[in-house]
């Protein structure tokens, strides 16, 4: 009775093994065929991309609303308005002196 046991446990063990590998085997051929999709939609968006990029903008680029604008300007004058870099001094206590 026990031969008869241990026999079934070896046929379990080696369906199961058997089944492991087509698994790992559908497994593999499955990543080669994912990649072999995504490399051909890669290479399609990018053939596709300039003819989608001027059918979304004029010339490339979309111009800028106003809002933006008003914004780049307002960034420019803080830019040119910034002086230059001021030391500040340490008393001896370590602590930070009033500028005059």
């Amino acid at each position: 009775m026990e031969i008869a046991i241990i026999a079934l446990i070896l046929i379990s063990i080696g369906i199961q093994f058997l089944f492991a590998r087509i698994n790992a085997r559908i497994i593999r051929e499955s990543i080669v065929l994912l990649d072999r999709n995504l490399a051909e939609a890669i290479k399609e968006t990018l053939e596709n991309l300039p003819e989608a990029i001027k059918a979304n903008f004029v010339d490339g680029i979309e111009p800028p609303n106003p809002i933006q604008e008003f914004i780049a300007q307002m960034m420019r004058e803080r830019m040119s308005s910034v002086g230059g870099i001021t030391e500040v001094s340490k008393a001896i206590d370590g602590k930070f002196e009033k500028q005059p």
